[in-house]
């Protein structure tokens, strides 16, 4: 076996998310299997992101970026051959795909490209990841190859829920679905009130004649109101999208018993791979619904990547 210096030179490994509210950088420089440094910053901007990923990467010879790619036109269909992809509605010459054990990943195009064009001008990107190759991860370090149970296994990180149904590491289904939140009447009166709260203290106006010790208090009391209502919708959010991905779960579930493609047969064990913090109370309408625990396992996205990245590459 020839021998590679490359392992013990400095590596910087750059993971990278984009949310709807947040943007996140996680990277690790290492260097001989060693961690020599970590640097983590969020933003809501992209660019801004982007610029600081530009920046940290100039400092390194040795670099890699990974995306988490959330596109929606992806997917999983139970058969590794390119030919079974009409089977299941799919148009191979539309997408891109690859063999995820006895199974195809896949995803448009047109998707792939568009992460790749917007990197363009920073460095470019190494590594898309999905949040289904990300849960069949998961699932190899968890759940034993040999294993004969059917296992329902969900990933969810924010606004991206994977569903993967397998037995050992054969997969039998796998789906994906976006729960990215849409504008609600709620969220157009709290972003309403917020707006009105500004005026009133930007306003130039004559405030000699005004009781301003009143005037504080009443701007105390409406911008309280609304941090109040904006906390109410908060809650609210995380649950209707807690909610949303059950029902997803159990429309995949329902695909995976009803379409003759799958031959279904009934789930042994729930696994849920969670970066969410997913509550009590959703864990337990899961169980009365299917009529099995669901065993949770919580993860870190972002150390996932960099894990899969160093695998990949064997650093």
């Amino acid at each position: 076996m020839l021998f590679s210096p490359r392992k013990y030179m400095l590596h910087l490994f750059v993971c990278v998310i984009f949310e709807k509210d947040k943007h996140i950088v996680r990277a690790h420089s290492v260097k001989n299997s060693k961690l020599i440094n970590t640097y983590e910053k969020t933003f809501e901007e992209k660019e801004k992101l982007m610029s600081y990923v530009k920046s940290l990467v100039s400092d390194f010879q040795l670099y890699y970026v990974a995306l988490f790619f959330d596109k929606q036109i992806q997917g999983i269909v139970p058969s590794s051959s390119l030919k079974d992809m009409n089977n299941f509605g799919i148009n191979s010459k539309n997408i891109r795909s690859i063999v995820l054990e006895n199974a195809r990943l896949y995803s448009s195009i047109s998707a792939i490209n568009e992460c790749k064009d917007y990197f363009e001008d920073y460095g470019g990107v190494d590594f898309l990841y999905s949040p289904l190759a990300l849960l069949s991860y998961c699932i190899s370090k968890d759940i034993s190859k040999d294993s004969t149970k059917l296992s329902l296994c969900i990933y969810r990180h924010s606004y991206c829920v994977a569903v993967i149904i397998c037995k050992g590491r054969e997969i039998y289904f796998g789906s994906f679905f976006d729960l990215s939140p849409k504008d609600s009447d709620l969220d157009k009166k709290t972003q309403q009130e917020s707006e009105n709260a500004e005026e009133i203290q930007s306003d130039d106006v004559n405030i000699e004649n005004y009781d301003l010790d009143g005037l504080d208090n009443l701007l105390d009391d409406k911008l309280d109101d609304i941090k109040y209502k904006s906390s109410i919708k908060n809650d609210l959010s995380d649950f209707g999208d807690d909610m949303q991905m059950c029902s997803y779960v159990f429309m995949s579930l329902k695909e995976f018993y009803d379409n003759p493609l799958y031959k279904g047969n009934f789930i042994d064990e729930i696994v849920i791979f969670d970066n969410e913090n997913i509550s009590s109370a959703v864990l337990s309408y899961i169980e009365n619904e299917i009529f099995l625990e669901p065993r949770l396992v919580q993860i870190d996205t972002l150390e996932l990547m960099n894990e899969l990245m160093r695998k990949e590459l064997n650093i």
